[in-house]
């Protein structure tokens, strides 16, 4: 089989980096990464908000896959600028889905489990999504948009993601670990009532590879155009903590488990549990290394 050129968008973030490391890895990949304020590496700078900058970049490289990891992620930001979240989670999608199918290529975009509500575990991919924050409608938007605009995208939606991070504030699960130190001066509380299944970026990188190779050999009638890839494992926030705190040997005296139901905001921002149901991803019968687990991982990570 010919190399799989692919472009990813979002490159320099903490998913892109693992994609970008898988495929450059993997001689059957010719592999194009784009970003905006960190760029070199073989990471080319572009304003995917640019329509014309984009234009080019994507007729240049001519793909035969995009991979369109870049998103506004953080739902506390996205809360607080509605507007650019929007453009950049919708409309900047669906030009993205355009020009892609301008050149022939497949889309993957990535997507998020906070799509759905969290009260009907676990979620197949032909459930009726209904998310509760922002984030969530912006990113459901998103692939409402690129489904209008490629007929070759497959939306492929995960959970909350940690890997080795430039700082811990770039995974919602990695910056537990700095509430666990500020824990060891004066008592903490931490979220006991939501499920989260942290998947690890570099596992997650390893399955966009393989549905990189599947769709590019898939006849448009072959796609699945909705896969879901998670981790099977959940935690609340007060499990992850506790677990850091046992192998950074730190108390966990200070850690306290907040086992109320969330109201007002918060209840609107805090699926209780968003599994995923992987049925559909497992059915193609990929090969996939999926060896980084959780425990595993930080305890080697944050030891070393």
């Amino acid at each position: 089989m010919s190399q799989v050129k692919v472009l990813v968008t979002g490159a320099s973030g903490l998913l892109g980096r693992a994609i970008m490391r898988k495929l450059r890895a993997d001689a059957a990949f010719n592999v194009v990464g784009l970003g905006f304020s960190r760029v070199g590496d073989g990471i080319e700078r572009c304003d995917i908000t640019n329509d014309a900058e984009l234009k080019s970049v994507i007729e240049k490289h001519s793909p035969d896959v995009v991979i369109h990891a870049a998103a506004e992620r953080r739902p506390d930001v996205a809360a607080n600028d509605p507007a650019a979240t929007e453009h950049l989670n919708v409309a900047v999608s669906a030009n993205i889905a355009k020009l892609a199918e301008s050149v022939g290529a497949a889309l993957l975009y990535i997507s998020t489990d906070y799509v759905f509500d969290g009260t009907k575990p676990p979620y197949e991919v032909t459930d009726t999504p209904n998310p509760l924050n922002l984030y969530g409608k912006t990113k459901l938007g998103g692939e409402q948009a690129v489904r209008a605009h490629n007929k070759r995208s497959v939306v492929v939606r995960v959970p909350v993601l940690y890997g080795e991070v430039e700082e811990n504030k770039e995974s919602a699960v990695n910056i537990l670990i700095d509430a666990v130190k500020e824990a060891q001066n004066a008592p903490k509380k931490f979220e006991h009532f939501a499920k989260r299944f942290p998947t690890n970026v570099d596992n997650v990188a390893g399955a966009l590879a393989a549905l990189s190779k599947w769709v590019k050999e898939c006849t448009d009638k072959d796609i699945e155009h909705t896969i879901h890839y998670t981790s099977t494992q959940p935690f609340t926030k007060y499990e992850m903590a506790c677990i850091f705190a046992d192998i950074l040997k730190l108390s966990k005296q200070n850690l306290v488990a907040d086992t109320e139901e969330p109201t007002g905001a918060a209840a609107v921002s805090r699926p209780k549990d968003c599994q995923l149901s992987r049925r559909v991803f497992d059915n193609l019968g990929l090969s996939v290394d999926e060896g980084v687990q959780f425990v595993d991982f930080f305890s080697k990570y944050l030891t070393a």
